[in-house]
C-alpha cells in the first residue's frame, strides 16, 4: 500500500499508507498516555488532595466501567465500524484528560474523568488492531504489529521523560496538552480521512467501493 491521491467531492486529496497510519496512531497514543499518566497520581494527591481511600474508589470506578462497557463497545466496532470505534474512543479519552486537567481540583471532576477514560478505552481496545488486520490481511499483519510494538516502546520512554520535564513546571499542564493532542490524532489523516480511504482504495481499487465496507 502506497500513498496516493483519492477523489473526494471532486478534489484530489492526498492519502496515507494504512501501515503508516496505524503506526502513527499507536505511537501517538503511547506518547500521550505516558505523558498524561506518569505523574497523574502525583497530581491527584498533591493538586487535588485525594486520600488513599479516594484513590482506591477512583480506580475501582474506572475498572468497573471497563468491565461493563467492554462488550457493548466491542459490538460497535464489530457491527458498525472499527475505524469509527477508534475515533469515538480517542475523542472520549481526550475529553477525560481535559476534564482532569481543566482546573477543577476536587474529587468529582477527577472521578468523572477517570470513568470517562475507562469508557473511551473500551472503544479503542482491540479495534485498531482489528482494523489494520482487515486492511492488509492476516498474512501481512505480523510485521506491522512488531514494528508497532517498537514504536510504542520508544514513544512511551519519550513520553515519560517529557512528562518529567513538563511536570517540573505544572502538573496540570500535562493533561491540558494531551487532551487536544489526542483529538488531533483521532481527526487528522492518521485515522480520519487517510485511514478511511488509503487502505481501502488501495485494496478495493475504486472509490465507489470504499464505503461499502465498515
Amino acid at each position: 500500500l502506497k500513498p496516493s491521491n483519492v477523489k473526494h467531492l471532486g478534489v484530489d486529496v492526498p492519502t496515507m499508507d494504512a501501515r503508516r497510519a496505524y503506526h502513527l496512531f499507536e505511537g501517538g497514543t503511547a506518547l500521550l498516555h505516558a505523558l498524561a499518566f506518569t505523574l497523574m497520581l502525583v497530581c491527584q494527591v498533591q493538586g487535588v488532595g485525594l486520600t488513599p481511600f479516594q484513590l482506591v474508589i477512583m480506580r475501582t470506578a474506572m475498572e468497573g466501567r471497563l468491565l461493563l462497557c467492554e462488550i457493548p463497545t466491542g459490538a460497535v466496532a464489530d457491527l458498525c465500524s472499527r475505524r469509527r470505534s477508534v475515533l469515538i474512543g480517542t475523542a472520549i479519552i481526550a475529553v477525560s484528560f481535559l476534564l482532569q486537567g481543566g482546573g477543577w481540583p476536587s474529587l468529582w471532576p477527577t472521578l468523572a474523568g477517570q470513568v470517562i477514560w475507562g469508557l473511551g478505552y473500551t472503544f479503542v481496545s482491540g479495534a485498531a488492531q482489528a482494523w489494520i488486520t482487515d486492511e492488509i490481511g492476516e498474512d501481512h499483519v505480523q510485521p506491522v504489529f512488531t514494528r508497532a510494538t517498537q514504536v510504542v516502546l520508544a514513544c512511551t520512554v519519550a513520553g515519560t521523560v517529557l512528562a518529567g520535564l513538563i511536570g517540573q513546571m505544572d502538573l496540570r499542564l500535562r493533561a491540558r496538552l494531551t487532551g487536544p493532542s489526542r483529538r488531533s490524532i483521532g481527526s487528522v489523516d492518521a485515522l480520519g480521512h487517510a485511514v478511511d480511504q488509503a487502505g481501502r482504495v488501495a485494496q478495493v481499487g475504486t472509490p465507489e467501493e470504499v464505503y461499502d465496507r465498515p
